[in-house]
Parts: structure tokens; C-alpha cells; sequence
């Protein structure tokens, strides 16, 4: 049984204090960067998921949506290392730019970042390397009447060429009210993307004092072989991690493809209130291709309905092949009778048409190798379901 992972640092708090620490500093354009060293920055350097390691951050504060849409558009930089972005509060001037929920097939289009030369098909690698990016509240719009501030996303990986983003950390970088377009939004963002690496992040879906504004902690848009490893997303408003398509079409050419996820934590995203819009899923998968792996995932759900789930999969497109291993103690949340066993949802009809996604490509064993039986239910149970976690997977096909 894996024991309890230790209590992870205050990502908040550091920030607070690292920037009282290190001064405002510009970004020299198409070069990495490096911060000195202070005193007062080395007593606070972490050593958990976000930590860039062995340098304080540097602070910089931008303002508005004003480059293309972006706070920040580096289209010359592809390295960016132990540095600090905090959007200045009340900066935005882009407010009238974000769609109503009611817009059908909009998305929101302003995102706190986005960095290197990538275009179409070509591009270049970008690392980025020890990034603290934080969202902070900006003017409330007409589509967000009742939140404090309007929606934005994080960072875009815009057409990336085996991008990493590693030891970095992400606090409100999105802010988002709804568990779909253009109300949901995502702290990191893949948009047809090849081989990108996500690798030591921590996404915070809370501002510092806590409250939950975030959207989806990640998200990848007709990405191909996008790997998220030893990560930690955690506590969004709405929405969670989700793998889906590139613009409006459902094809082979705009959906994701064999994504992958290693040790990755999900907990407390979303489900905080049982109202539409609210409920999501620990990982969303909408039609996806190819082989989808899944190694040792730690979720925790806060939702408890008969229908919850840990993992969904609909598709209109060829059946993925679904490999997950887990450790059953991991899983934590979903409907008390299924008794705590991972949960898939694989609705026969996906979005009005019949899904895809075949039960028999769907392989789940434990940390050990023993393959997990199914237990396929299509309505809500009378009972507690006479299974063990240890031995069946849930899956729901109502």
C-alpha cells in the first residue's frame, strides 16, 4: 500500500514572500534567465512538485491582454528559467472579448502567456524551466456577471514542438466558471502540440487567500503524444485535466492522440456544488486516439452521485486502446456503492451519437500487474455493488 504523500509547501505564501525578496525585472527577449541568488531567497527555495531547484524566482508584474491577446507574447523566446509572471490586478482592458456561455462553439481567446516561434507545422523547442505564473482578478464582463473578475486562460502551448514545462508552478492562472467552452479554460493549454512534456508541475486552481476562481488545470486541444509526469493539479473551481479536439470539427486530424500520464495527481477539481456546469470528471477524455496510458494516477474526487467518475471516455472516432495501472488505494471519492473502486464512464451515446470507445480496449491492473475485472452497470444501483476495489473497476455505461 503506497503511504500518504507528505503535505506539499505553500506555494502561495512563497510567492508572497519571494517577491518582497527579489526586485522587478524585464525578461531579456530570446534568451534564458537566470536570477542572483539572495539570502533571504535561498531560505525559501522549495524542494517539492513546482520547485525550480537550486535558484529564487525573480518577479515580474505585466498588465492587459494587449499582445495579440496575451499579457506576455514572446514569440522570439524559447527558453524561460526561474522567473515569476503575476498579471498586475485589475489591468485587463479585455473584458468585452470574453463569450457568453450562451455563444455556441466560442472559446475564450485571452491567455496570460504564450512564448516561442510556433506556427502551423513548424516551430522550435521551448523549455520552460521554473515558471511561478499567477492570475490575479481583473474587471468583471458581461459574461461573468456574478464572479469578480472575467475568465482567461494560462499558459498556451501554441503548435509546440516538444515543449517541456518542468518544476514550474501555476497559481489562478486560469480563471474559469464552467465545466465547457468558453466558460472552462486551462492553466496550461496544448493547441495541436507534438511531444510535449509536463514534468514537476503543481497547478493551484486558488488564489492566495485560498479562494477556488480556476479553470481546468490542463488541458490538450488535437495535441499528439502530450506526457504529463509527477505532476500535481489540484482544488480548480471547475472542470479538471481533459484531452480533446483542435477547433470545431471531430476528426483524426483534430484530436488528441496517445496521451500519457505518470504519477500524476488529480485532487479536489471541480464538483463544488452539485449544479450544472459544476460536476466534472478527475480526467476527461473526448475522442481520443490511439493508445491512452494512464501509470499509477492518485485521484481524489468530491463527488458522490451514482454517475460520478474518475475517468470519462466518449468518441465518435476509432476505439482507443486504454491501458491503466493503479493502486487502488489511490482512488478516492466517487459513489459509495461502488466501494471506492476506480469508476470509467463509457456512456453508450456520446453527444447524441453512438460512442466509439469499446469496453473490450479498456485494460486496468493494479501496481502488482493483476488485472481488475470490470463490473459494466447502466442504472443507478439498489445496493452496494458486491465488489472489491482491489479485485473490480466500475464501469458506467448509462
Amino acid at each position: 500500500m503506497t503511504p500518504t504523500p507528505a503535505p506539499f509547501l505553500s506555494r502561495r505564501q512563497l510567492l508572497r514572500l519571494a517577491g518582497l525578496a527579489v526586485p522587478a525585472v524585464a525578461l531579456p527577449v530570446g534568451s534564458a534567465f537566470r536570477a542572483p541568488e539572495s539570502a533571504s531567497a535561498a531560505a525559501l527555495r522549495p524542494t517539492g512538485i513546482g520547485s525550480a531547484g537550486t535558484t529564487p524566482v525573480a518577479s515580474v508584474t505585466g498588465r492587459d491582454f494587449a499582445q495579440s491577446n496575451y499579457c506576455w507574447y514572446m514569440p522570439t523566446v524559447t527558453s524561460l528559467k526561474n522567473v515569476s509572471y503575476t498579471i498586475a490586478p485589475m489591468s485587463s482592458t479585455k473584458a468585452w472579448m470574453v463569450p457568453t456561455q450562451s455563444t455556441s462553439g466560442a472559446t475564450n481567446p485571452l491567455s496570460l502567456m504564450r512564448l516561442g516561434p510556433n506556427n502551423s507545422g513548424s516551430g522550435k523547442q521551448v523549455i520552460v524551466d521554473g515558471l511561478t505564473l499567477t492570475g490575479t482578478v481583473q474587471p468583471r464582463s458581461g459574461s461573468n456577471p456574478t464572479k469578480s473578475g472575467h475568465n482567461y486562460h494560462g499558459l498556451t502551448i501554441y503548435w509546440g514542438r516538444s515543449a517541456k514545462v518542468l518544476n514550474s508552478t501555476f497559481i489562478a492562472a486560469a480563471w474559469g466558471d464552467y465545466v465547457s467552452p468558453p466558460g472552462e479554460t486551462f492553466a496550461l493549454m496544448g493547441y495541436r502540440d507534438t511531444d510535449t512534456l509536463i514534468s514537476n508541475v503543481e497547478v493551484d486552481g486558488r488564489t492566495p487567500d485560498g479562494t477556488r476562481v480556476g479553470g481546468s488545470p490542463a488541458g490538450f486541444n488535437g495535441s499528439t503524444r502530450p506526457v504529463i509526469a509527477d505532476s500535481y493539479f489540484h482544488h480548480s473551481l471547475v472542470s479538471s485535466l481533459t484531452f480533446s479536439t483542435a477547433g470545431g470539427g471531430v476528426s483524426a486530424s483534430t484530436a488528441t492522440s496517445s496521451p500519457t500520464t505518470r504519477r500524476l495527481r488529480i485532487e479536489h477539481n471541480a464538483n463544488t456544488k452539485m449544479d450544472t456546469g459544476f460536476r466534472f470528471t478527475g480526467i476527461n477524455h473526448e475522442h481520443v486516439i490511439g493508445t491512452i496510458t494512464h501509470y499509477l494516477p492518485r485521484i481524489v474526487m468530491d463527488w458522490y452521485e451514482w454517475n460520478a467518475s474518475h475517468m470519462f471516455f466518449g468518441s465518435w472516432l476509432t476505439s482507443a486502446k486504454i491501458v491503466i495501472t493503479v493502486n487502488p488505494s489511490d482512488i478516492v471519492g466517487g459513489a459509495p456503492y461502488n466501494n471506492g473502486a476506480l469508476t470509467l464512464a463509457v456512456p453508450a451515446q456520446f453527444n447524441g451519437r453512438a460512442n466509439q470507445q469499446k469496453l473490450s480496449d479498456i485494460s486496468v491492473v493494479d501496481q502488482s500487474g493483476k488485472r481488475l475485472t470490470p463490473y459494466v452497470i447502466s442504472r443507478k444501483p439498489n445496493s452496494s455493488l458486491p465488489l472489491s476495489r482491489s479485485t473490480h473497476f466500475v464501469v458506467n455505461t448509462a
